[in-house]
């Protein structure tokens, strides 16, 4: 009779110390998943914290946008972006116009008037398309649970569609010379610029000069 409730109370006890058991994993389990939450947490803060200060640069770099022709001194800032469109556009227009003879327009590529406006655009564009590139590199190594995809489209939603056109463009142009750009790679791969069209072009076998970014 002894043995038998010797028995049941280790049974007992044996039951209890594994609720207590149970109980801990329990505990360390939450503990765990608590732990990564806040990692996770600190790494998007951390990321965004550097996204939006070079979204802040990028702005600042605008922010600083003169009209270099001089044909319009009051132009200041993103006004101006409009008119660096214009500039481009002017100059695709003369190289049209005054190709050589027997030189087809769809022989033209954006080389050969781009180099023109790149000469006097360079010192206020450049700065904007390397911080659209180190934004867009920024995203692409994000660490991982960062959804890249939502930070391409904070950036898009920055650029109006002239803006667009000029970095696209810059695209072609550092690619031409470069065929491993790693701007055209980035611009491609995270489709930065989908609110661009064929429509949107000078002319439209300009879209046939890039080999990573395609336009509908």
């Amino acid at each position: 009779y002894l043995q038998r409730q010797d028995l049941r109370l280790q049974m007992r006890e044996l039951a209890e110390t594994q609720e207590i058991l149970k109980a801990q994993q329990a505990e360390v389990r939450a503990q765990r998943e608590q732990s990564e939450i806040q990692t996770k947490t600190f790494v998007r803060q951390a990321f965004e914290n550097t996204f939006f200060q070079l979204l802040r640069l990028r702005q600042d770099v605008i922010d600083g946008f003169i009209d270099y022709s001089g044909s319009r001194p009051n132009l200041s800032g993103s006004a101006c972006i409009p008119l660096y469109l214009e500039h481009l556009h002017r100059e695709c227009r003369a190289t049209w116009m005054n190709r050589p003879p027997g030189k087809s327009p769809e022989d033209l590529r954006v080389t050969d008037f781009y180099e023109y406006f790149w000469r006097d655009a360079s010192p206020y564009l450049e700065p904007l398309h390397k911080i659209t590139e180190k934004i867009l590199d920024f995203v692409h190594e994000a660490p991982d649970g960062i959804v890249k995809p939502n930070y391409v489209d904070i950036l898009g939603s920055c650029m109006q569609k002239p803006e667009m056109k000029l970095v696209y463009y810059h695209a072609i142009f550092c690619e031409a010379q470069d065929p491993t750009s790693i701007l055209s790679i980035l611009i491609g791969e995270h489709n930065l610029l989908h609110g661009l069209s064929l429509n949107d072009l000078f002319r439209p076998e300009h879209a046939n000069e890039s080999e990573f970014i395609r336009l509908k």
